[in-house]
């Protein structure tokens, strides 16, 4: 009767063991900024989680047909026509570290008192997205995109074979 107990409690105390740990790399997995980056059919669309604010000087690094291009945030609003002003405050974006401040472009969130800002007490669930025709840049072929601040990468798509070039020339 003691065996049959032992074991009872061990795979009771596994099983709670085995779902904190998914839990946990559950969660590490989605520890990268919440700003989404998507290529699809020549189009690239940003997402912009209300209380994000991304620095004006952030670029898009796109890499196509074995060349690299590089178009300025500020550029790419332009182009998209979306009516969205910079503003100055706190640069934010969530889970990525930048402690500036300055010109930047996102949609304000709002506190629990119900104040606009950005920041980590603004970060709302609401996701606004913006998207540009490469092909208005002649840029057909789009392999990969990173987009920058800096050494900061803020978000990149996802494409094996740019990475293994990468580590070919290093």
């Amino acid at each position: 009767m003691n065996k049959e107990r032992f074991i009872k409690n061990f795979l009771i105390v596994f099983s709670v063991l085995f779902v904190v740990v998914a839990l946990f790399f559950l969660t590490q997995m989605s520890l990268t900024g919440k700003v989404g980056l998507e290529i699809e059919d020549n189009v690239l669309t940003i997402g912009i989680k209300s209380g994000e604010l991304i620095p004006k000087k952030s670029v898009f690094i796109i890499n196509y047909e074995n060349e690299t291009e590089e178009l300025k945030f500020k550029e790419f609003i332009k182009l998209s026509d979306f009516d969205l002003k910079s503003k100055k405050d706190n640069y934010y974006v969530e889970n990525v570290e930048i402690s500036e401040e300055g010109q930047g472009y996102g949609v304000e969130g709002e506190n629990e008192i119900g104040e606009k800002g950005f920041g980590k007490d603004y970060l709302g669930e609401d996701i606004t997205k913006i998207s540009l025709d490469l092909i208005l840049l002649n840029l057909s072929n789009v392999q990969s995109v990173f987009f920058k601040y800096g050494d900061i990468v803020i978000v990149s798509s996802e494409d094996e074979n740019v990475d293994d070039e990468e580590e070919e020339e290093s």
